[in-house]
């Protein structure tokens, strides 16, 4: 089915799904940029190799490794509409 000729409850569910989920990850984006001081390269080198000035250990690969396969998942997962074209 095109989206073209699609019925319009077709259509406003599929707009307010991807207003809903712009908004879920312009928030996202928001809390990390707060929680991480801007999100400088340095706050990320620092929070994944850790700092003794400041008493933060290093990240540990089994932790990183958790972290890119929940991503990794999450974003197939919604990247995946289940079509074949």
């Amino acid at each position: 089915m095109r989206l073209s000729t699609a019925p319009i409850s077709v259509k406003l569910f599929i707009t307010l799904f991807l207003l809903v989920t712009g908004l879920g990850y312009a928030m996202a984006m928001l809390n990390l940029y707060q929680s991480t001081e801007g999100m400088s390269i340095e706050y990320i080198i620092k929070h994944s190799r850790g700092s003794e000035e400041e008493f933060i250990y290093p990240t540990e690969f089994s932790e990183l490794v958790g972290h890119a396969h929940t991503h990794l998942f999450g974003i197939a997962a919604v990247g995946s509409d289940g079509s074949t074209a």
